[in-house]
């Protein structure tokens, strides 16, 4: 099995998000990307359809970094909105007077693991653990079924999926 580095400098080729959708993956043994640099292995000498591969790849780079992109456009957006929606939740919980209930503690336990998935952006996540709070651990005032699904239609509502009607 034979190995060649593809660089940036050498050729302009995809990166590896570009590099999957052309079908490298058929058409070399395998390849990866570590910053700059694009390896594809393949069995013995370049056959026409990888040499084709490169070209057509070439023709149609995008200097796109795909983990960038998804850090840029999907997890920094996500995590902003989620810290948003959890910073609402916490200041309509004061507003209800939790700190004069003294249910601060309790309910910040029972948020954990809501407020730890939208700190890291995964607000399909934070839906899923908004259902698990126990219906016996739930408060009539501070995380009531009520403000549970309001708090899940904010998070439908941004993905874009239809809202839920019950939890």
């Amino acid at each position: 099995m034979a190995i060649v580095h593809v660089t940036r400098e050498s050729i302009l080729y995809p990166n590896l998000y570009h590099t999957h959708h052309l079908s490298a993956c058929s058409t070399f043994a395998g390849y990866n990307q570590k910053g700059d640099v694009v390896t594809l292995i393949y069995d013995s000498d370049l056959t026409e359809q990888q040499v084709a591969t490169i070209l057509v790849a070439e023709a149609n780079y995008v200097d796109n970094d795909p983990f960038q992109y998804i850090l840029d456009n999907v997890i920094r957006p996500a995590r902003a909105f989620g810290q948003q929606v959890m910073d609402e939740f916490i200041a309509e919980n004061v507003l209800l007077g939790i700190t004069q209930s003294g249910k601060t503690n309790s309910v910040r336990k029972l948020m954990v693991e809501v407020q730890g998935a939208l700190a890291c952006g995964s607000l399909y996540d934070a839906i899923y653990e908004a259902r698990q709070i126990p219906v016996e651990s739930r408060d009539p005032v501070f995380v009531s079924a009520a403000r549970i699904l309001q708090f899940i239609n904010r998070l439908e509502g941004y993905l874009g999926i239809p809202l839920s009607e019950t939890l």
